[in-house]
């Protein structure tokens, strides 16, 4: 209802008339009638006359859901909308959103028929209510559920509409659906919209739909954490706003750099996500120098806030980020992020002296947690979960670092800390349940972003300050595992969404002298467990920020062919690097001792840290790489370690297969050496030597192996997603032999339990943080039933490759382990002096279990 009986005696305004000169209706009478009144009686009972006339109008266009979209009755309706939205905009007692509401309750006969399309007036409204709660305006949609809106049961409805109203529907849909946490719905929403693009001729308007379509994909995507499908995305909407030709009409004109300047700001906050700082300054200079609107400017002061905040200039970041909240235009979602950055750089300043906490920017932060309480009151309870769950981590973190200056063994601590830690555990479970669902493989994982961090951060800091001693350091893994179980390979591989201790140390530990790190990156800090039978130890690392500088140059070291005259200098460069990685690591001599103790070790989350390459960390007490010193596994999450464990193991002498696959066009010709050759065939019980035209994808399904040893040319074809491959022999499955990630889960070959990628650049992706190394080939044998890949991310050289491979093979005893043989062979490896760089021996993995 308009609820204008209580407020009778107000005195109100009306909005000024517009000049029109389209045909009067009912409708338009009223609302004419309504801005000649002078008295307050007479303006009242316009109003109830206009409901009344809108009403009837909305009747008439629900019973008849052929209406055309220039329809007179439809377009007066939208007009009387329009007006009455304007009044509530004025300061008067209205609410149009109800008034659409119930509107749209008159055509809900028609919509539930999944055969007819979308009416016009059925879309427009659609659109209309969704557009109000992608905005954020304060005469929200309260509580009401997106189902309400739009039957997502029913999308095609929307796609047959071949409307303007219709497609807008769909993109919106797609907005809200992601700002809900349902990327999935969203993207299925935006497939509806783009088909029905692909299959239409559309009007002067529909350019901006496909654009806007585009970067709603691009944020799918980037929340799902495949940046390079959210790069592909954002390219198509540019080239889509550079190929369009406006015209000289001022509407045209004024939306083709409206969504231009859409389009450059979506790739500035790309930039900004993926950590290109360099490329977002550039493009946040060329915006600038377009003189975008207020709107675009103020959260451009934003975007420049977080490449400061890349760049470790908190202070620089501060100033910026007061900038844009002191502007008005600053939107919603923009201004709420804004906030909680400006919350979480208070709660990271310490007093001048010490490290404890200042209270001033403890105070200053909980201000500005309350103002985004109050941005967000009334806005619906799922939309954008991920922005509340970091507002509730930070309340926890001020309470945490309020607490900090009590005594550990106060009474009182554990206790003002519960709520606080209950909260944080609230918002933890709430942001994995609307985190995605399904994924092809192709996402970093739920840790890629700083809110998510943050989230981790908390939950485990709680848990050690309320819980002493093993038991809180036991919870707060746990947590963390809670967190970890959710990565695309662990659900496809149907792993526990919850590993508890007494199972990993059951399945995973086999001995005394087992142990198992655990590195789990929060915001502040890397978090390192160290589980053993017996205990669970803590030690907080350096964060990701501190560590990629080292992490980048000893990739860099690695990637790079040595010269043979410069080989000692070019290891000595390559183990600085790993000495300046480990000390930021891990800094705890307690833990480099106990793990020097150690005979196995199992590495969870090397992957969120983009791929640490941790067998050349010098973890033990003779400085040594740990991959010379230990049986080495590396598993992206405990859960799949869990699932892969469950697994037959590698039988020793074991059964073998190498496919030596014929070199592609333009490739040298590779040579497996007859020495080692002959290893191989005094060690393994049964060889088969599957060359040339025998090396198809068809080689790979042989059951009854124990292992696969594939010597080949790594491919790349960066249209895919997954863009390293290996070259096989031509077949009937495989026409052109380039086997991908797709091809090989499509195939899904029955592979052997042990499979060796001697092939360039297998898992060589955009590793980037968070990333459950579930993008490469390797990840993909695991999905079709291997035990343990062993695989490199670098270029490889034959003779050292082959080598490597026949030691291994020739080390495997049903006492010996895959990971155990691993590290004999490279031992033996490097005491050969031509392959003394650890660019040899140093960059394999035993990923899996």
């Amino acid at each position: 209802m308009l609820g204008i009986s209580a407020c009778r005696n107000e005195s109100v305004t009306a909005p000024p008339p517009a000049a029109s000169t389209r045909p009067r209706s009912p409708i338009d009478e009223t609302i004419a009638r309504l801005r000649g009144s002078d008295e307050a009686e007479q303006k009242w009972k316009a109003l109830h006359e206009l409901q009344s006339a809108l009403d009837a109008t909305a009747t008439c266009l629900a019973a008849d859901a052929e209406r055309a979209a220039d329809d007179p009755d439809l377009l007066a309706w939208q007009r009387g909308l329009q007006f009455l939205d304007d009044l509530a905009t004025a300061g008067w007692p209205v609410d149009p959103v109800a008034r659409v509401l119930e509107a749209r309750q008159l055509a809900a006969a028609p919509a539930t028929d999944p055969t007819r399309s979308a009416s016009h007036f059925e879309a427009w409204s659609t659109a209309w209510l969704l557009r109000r709660r992608v905005q954020g305006d304060e005469a929200s949609l309260g509580e009401l559920p997106l189902d309400a809106l739009v039957d997502t049961d029913n999308l095609t409805r929307y796609s047959r509409g071949d409307s303007e109203p219709a497609l807008w529907s769909l993109v919106l849909l797609a907005m809200s659906q992601r700002e809900a946490g349902r990327t999935d719905a969203a993207l299925e929403a935006l497939d509806h919209a783009e088909a029905a693009l692909a299959g239409s001729t559309g009007d002067a308007a529909w350019p901006t739909i496909a654009v806007y379509a585009q970067l709603e994909r691009a944020s799918c995507q980037q929340l799902l954490g495949r940046a390079a499908a959210a790069g592909r995305a954002l390219a198509t909407a540019h080239a889509l706003v550079e190929s369009w030709r406006p015209g000289d009409a001022t509407d045209a004109v004024r939306l083709h750099r409206e969504t231009r300047a859409a389009v450059d700001l979506a790739r500035i906050r790309q930039a900004c996500l993926t950590g290109r700082s360099t490329a977002a300054e550039r493009q946040i200079a060329a915006l600038h120098a377009s003189e975008p609107g207020p709107g675009i400017t103020a959260q451009l002061a934003y975007y420049e806030s977080q490449v400061a905040l890349h760049r470790d200039e908190p202070r620089r970041a501060r100033a910026l980020l007061d900038q844009a909240l002191a502007d008005p235009a600053l939107v919603p979602r923009v201004r709420g992020m804004a906030l909680l950055e400006a919350a979480t750089l208070e709660l990271g300043r310490r007093a001048d002296l010490g490290s404890s906490p200042d209270p001033e920017a403890i105070a200053r932060a909980r201000a500005l947690l309350t103002e985004f309480d109050e941005l967000t009151t009334g806005r619906p309870r799922d939309d954008a979960p991920l922005l509340r769950a970091r507002a509730t981590a930070l309340r926890a973190r001020a309470a945490r670092l309020e607490c900090l200056d009590a005594p550990p063994d106060s009474p009182g601590r554990a206790t003002d800390l519960a709520p606080a830690l209950a909260a944080a555990e609230s918002a933890f479970d709430a942001f994995l349940d609307t985190w995605k669902t399904a994924d092809d493989g192709l996402g970093v994982g739920t840790l890629a972003f700083q809110p998510r961090r943050l989230l981790l951060d908390e939950v485990v800091e709680l848990h050690l300050l309320t819980t002493a001693g093993s038991a809180g350091r036991e919870r707060a893994l746990e947590a963390g595992w809670r967190l970890r179980a959710r990565g695309a390979l662990a659900s496809s591989l149907g792993a526990p969404r919850a590993p508890t201790l007494a199972r990993v140390r059951d399945c995973l530990l086999d001995g005394h002298r087992a142990g198992l790190l655990v590195l789990l990156p929060g915001l502040e800090t890397t978090h390192v467990f160290l589980v053993t039978r017996q205990t669970v130890e803590h030690h907080r690392g350096a964060p990701l920020e501190r560590l990629r500088p080292s992490i980048r140059a000893l990739w860099r070291e690695l990637a790079a062919t040595p010269v043979a005259e410069q080989l000692a200098a070019s290891r000595d460069r390559a183990g600085d690097a790993a000495d300046r990685l480990a000390d930021r690591l891990l800094d705890s001599a307690t833990m480099r001792n106990r793990l020097a103790e150690l005979r196995t070790l199992g590495f969870v989350g090397a992957d969120l840290l983009e791929r640490l390459p941790v067998e050349l960390l010098p973890l033990a007490t003779d400085g040594r790489p740990i991959g010379l010193t230990h049986a080495v596994t590396v598993a992206p999450s405990t859960a799949v370690a869990l699932v892969l464990a469950d697994r037959t193991a590698v039988a020793a002498p074991p059964r073998l297969a190498v496919l030596t696959p014929p070199s592609p066009d333009g490739m040298s010709e590779l040579v497996f050496p007859q020495a080692s050759r002959a290893t191989i065939e005094r060690s393994c019980a049964r060889v088969e030597w599957l060359t040339d035209d025998r090396a198809g994808i068809e080689a790979l399904d042989r059951p009854g192996l124990d292992a696969q040893l594939l010597f080949g040319h790594g491919i790349l074809d960066p249209s895919r997603a997954r863009p390293r491959g290996v070259a096989l022999a031509p077949s009937p499955a495989l026409p052109d032999g380039r086997l991908f990630p797709d091809d090989l889960e499509r195939l899904a070959p029955r592979t052997a339990p042990l499979v060796m990628l001697a092939v360039c650049e297998t898992t060589s992706t955009d590793a980037q943080l968070g990333g459950d190394d579930s993008d490469h080939l390797a990840a993909s044998f695991l999905r079709t039933g291997t035990r343990t890949v062993l695989a490199s991310p670098c270029p490889l050289e034959q003779a050292a490759t082959a080598t490597l491979a026949a030691t291994l093979l020739a080390r495997l005893t049903d006492d010996t382990s895959v990971a155990e043989a691993l590290r004999a062979a490279r031992v033996e490896l490097r005491s050969t002096s031509r392959f003394d760089h650890p660019r040899f021996w140093g960059t394999w993995s035993a990923f899996g279990n």
